[in-house]
């Protein structure tokens, strides 16, 4: 009979711990086609502490209408560790999701509230720790490339062109820099290499940004892999860097590293 009880106690205390999982999934939202983060309203009008681009993740944990004129909706989110708002209209959320953050009630909203928060310290925790890294490798190698992306040049056409961007991490300004670029199909295949020159100067701490057209005569190129740069600087000295790959920072800390590009 003992046996019996425990047994039917613990499927009690599981299924409680499931709802309790179940109620505290954490909510995403992913930008449409970017959004103002903002912690303040001056009326309904939310003032801008940051601006979102499209595809950038978030966590929300909380519905809030505003009236004015009309009535304006927002999620409650966590950005930088602190509380704040994005209008309903810029973010992509499941409808699921939705009805949920519209019928929490103030408990259950506190409780995401705290779940999300937790998440939130940890995914900046990580991203800080990703930053130092590329931070670190970017001043040992002089360079932090944000990114390279062969793109088609037309549909009339074949033929593809490369858009590269880069900071200048050294203390030297660059005079040259040599990208040498290998081609690939969709299936990882190496199609050809090519060199692209860039043409200076960039000084320490700039941005260099550069289109070229027609790189490749085919359109059948999809990546793009950089296995070395080659640097040359206004003193006459060179810097040769194997694995360039490794300096192309990633998205989720892109626009942290290159704010202004």
């Amino acid at each position: 009979m003992r046996n019996i009880i425990t047994f039917y106690l613990l499927i009690i205390h599981f299924f409680i711990y499931c709802q309790a999982k179940k109620n505290e999934d954490l909510i995403k939202g992913i930008v449409e086609h970017g959004a103002i983060v903002g912690d303040k309203f001056e009326g309904c009008k939310l003032n801008k502490l940051k601006f979102l681009l499209p595809d950038t993740s978030v966590y929300i944990y909380g519905y809030y209408s505003c009236f004015d004129n009309d009535q304006r909706d927002f999620y409650k989110v966590f950005y930088n560790n602190a509380p704040c708002f994005i209008s309903s209209k810029e973010l992509i959320v499941a409808e699921s999701d939705q009805n949920k953050l519209k019928s929490l009630d103030s408990v259950s909203e506190a409780n995401l509230e705290r779940i999300t928060f937790q998440k939130s310290k940890s995914v900046l925790s990580n991203q800080l720790t990703k930053e130092k890294s590329f931070l670190a490798k970017g001043k040992q190698k002089g360079i932090l490339i944000q990114y390279v992306k062969p793109f088609d040049e037309s549909e009339y056409s074949e033929g593809t062109g490369i858009k590269i961007a880069f900071r200048n991490m050294s203390k030297k300004p660059m005079k040259y820099v040599w990208f040498n670029l290998k081609g690939l199909n969709r299936v990882n295949d190496l199609v050809s290499s090519k060199t692209v020159k860039i043409i200076g100067v960039i000084n320490p701490g700039e941005i260099g940004k550069v289109e070229f057209n027609y790189v490749w005569y085919t359109d059948i190129i999809e990546k793009c892999k950089t296995p070395s740069i080659k640097i040359q600087y206004i003193d006459g000295t060179f810097s040769t860097i194997q694995n360039a790959d490794s300096l192309i920072v990633t998205e989720d800390i892109e626009y942290t590293l290159f704010p202004d590009n």
